[in-house]
């Protein structure tokens, strides 16, 4: 046994011995031109290699330095693949017959440039940075890799780990594969180059957030998309956009894609004093995204958010909720604002019209009762008088319907109240403009009383309950509440209510006369010539 054991021990040290007089002499150099044509080959692109060396590592290791690929034109001379160094676990037999079958592969500090000119603007990506390790290397098989990247960045941000395959022959298709990245660390002004399509949406410098996904299926056919089946999570992240004066903050998403579809299971995210929910479904993902969603905002406070996110005056101020069940379709704003539609609800609660009196400014705008307003103040109660001395118009909790559709909010049941009228109509709205609209403004009993008491002549624009009510138009907007009353309404109502009392006097003072022995009144059968009702009329 102690003979076999000897015998063992010399024929391993024979091997080990051999393993290294083969390594430390066997010249790797002739077979540069080999690898070089052999990668042209494969990949139809020309290819650089500064040297080539041999080592003993676990096995013989293959080295390459100074490794670059171009992508054609090779006149600009941007290479599409570079690294510093790698090590391939290679056989010495395969060596010794020219073949150089790699089992493995290390990568140290590679760098990867795509450029897609079929796109505009063209899409620029740059991965640097690179370590990769690579097992189970084959033509056709999945071959299982790690690695640490920094792309769009200038510092390893991202790792992936997972399994391939399918680059040589067949489809390329990546399984199980699992990613983490830190947001923070990607280069504004790269990311743009690389996916040009941010650009419209109007990003700034500031992304963040900590992203994960888990790829349990992705497949390339012609060199697109042809399966997709994976889930992404998003948390703590931060976007800045352009047109926003304050960053959206603290967002958290989770999202799950089959096919070409995507579906987000829940977004969350804080803009300022205000929040948003979403949950949602996307199809033709790769094409152009129609999206169906389900929303909710939440606003602590309407005119500290306008100033702090679009910095616009603004003189509404409360407490907003939004429903909204909508679908869209595109990506940009100008594709999305055109396509947008469907309907929720609108809470306010607390609400103000902050410097706008819509009272005083509703009285003072009938021009037919000069001084309407002050003489009307004199003659209501206590309680009533301070809410037209007030600067601000306070609202009553208000829940109104809408619906969004070509470009325009649309408010048909209208209801808005305060302590001293109603108003009723119909509302519209651009998605960034001023609102208008159309209604009946109906006063309250003291206040409709005290208008009657300062202009008579308002009873002919009351109903059967002695309340004034008249219909108007208005505008709220960056300068508050603008009431426009129909005066064509009011002045005609006035008149020929006034013509009908001035007819009804004068036919009871012909029929008051008549009752006269001897007069030609309206009882004898005779009545008033034509000339003295026109006169009669005149005169009243």
């Amino acid at each position: 046994m102690k003979k076999v054991l000897i015998g063992i021990s010399v024929i391993l040290i024979v091997a080990l011995a051999g393993i290294g007089i083969f390594v430390a002499t066997f010249d790797i150099a002739p077979y540069k031109g080999f690898i070089i044509s052999r990668l042209e080959r494969m990949t139809g692109n020309k290819v650089e290699i500064g040297r080539l060396s041999l080592k003993w590592k676990n096995g013989i290791l293959l080295g390459v330095e100074d490794f670059k690929m171009y992508t054609k034109p090779v006149g600009n001379r941007t290479a599409s693949l570079t690294f510093d160094s790698a090590n391939a676990l290679v056989e010495p037999a395969a060596l010794l017959m020219r073949r150089v079958p790699i089992s493995s592969l290390d990568i140290y500090n590679g760098t990867i440039r795509f450029q897609d000119m079929a796109t505009e603007p063209a899409s620029d990506i740059t991965i640097r940075k690179i370590e990769a390790k690579i097992n189970n290397i084959s033509d056709a098989g999945a071959m299982r890799f790690t690695v640490k990247m920094a792309p769009v960045s200038a510092d390893q941000n991202m790792l992936l780990s997972g399994t391939a395959g399918g680059f040589v022959s067949g489809s390329p298709f990546i399984r199980d594969c699992d990613i983490k990245a830190d947001l923070a660390a990607i280069d504004h002004n790269e990311l743009e180059k690389a996916f040009p399509v941010l650009q419209k949406l109007g990003l700034a410098p500031g992304l963040a957030g900590e992203l994960a996904v888990k790829i349990r299926e992705l497949e390339f056919s012609k060199g697109k998309i042809s399966k997709l089946s994976a889930d992404i999570s998003l948390s703590r992240g931060k976007i800045v956009i352009v047109s926003l004066k304050a960053p959206v903050d603290n967002i958290n998403l989770s999202v799950s894609a089959e096919g070409n579809s995507a579906t987000v299971n829940s977004f969350s995210a804080e803009l300022a004093e205000g929040s948003l929910t979403l949950s949602g479904k996307s199809d033709d993902i790769f094409v152009l995204p129609k999206t169906t969603f389900r929303a909710a905002v939440e606003v602590r406070g309407v005119k500290s958010f306008i100033s702090k996110v679009l910095a616009r005056k603004q003189n509404m101020d409360g407490n907003m909720r939004l429903t909204f069940d909508g679908s869209m379709s595109g990506l940009s704003w100008p594709d999305i604002s055109k396509t947008l539609s469907g309907g929720g609800e609108f809470y306010l609660d607390r609400g103000v019209v902050m410097n706008t009196n819509i009272l005083n400014q509703t009285l003072g705008s009938l021009t037919l009762f000069p001084g309407l307003s002050d003489m009307a103040r004199g003659y209501v109660p206590e309680p009533i008088q301070q809410a037209f001395a007030n600067n601000d118009t306070v609202i009553e909790p208000l829940r109104q319907s809408y619906t969004i559709e070509e470009g325009y909010v649309m408010m048909p049941n209208l209801d808005l109240r305060t302590d001293t009228f109603d108003l009723r109509g119909e509302a519209k709205s651009s998605l960034t403009g001023d609102i208008s609209g159309s209604g009946v403004i109906r006063f309250a009993q003291d206040v409709s009383a005290a208008m009657l008491k300062a202009a008579p002549e308002m009873k002919y624009i009351t109903d059967s309950q002695g309340i004034v009510e008249f219909p108007l138009s208005f505008k709220i907007g960056e300068n508050g509440f603008k009431a426009i009353p129909d005066m064509k309404y009011i002045g005609t109502k006035v008149a020929v209510q006034k013509a009908g009392d001035a007819v009804a006097g004068f036919i009871q003072k012909a029929s008051e006369s008549s009752a006269d022995p001897g007069s030609a009144g309206i009882s004898s059968g005779k009545f008033p010539k034509l000339k003295d009702l026109i006169k009669g009329l005149k005169d009243q």
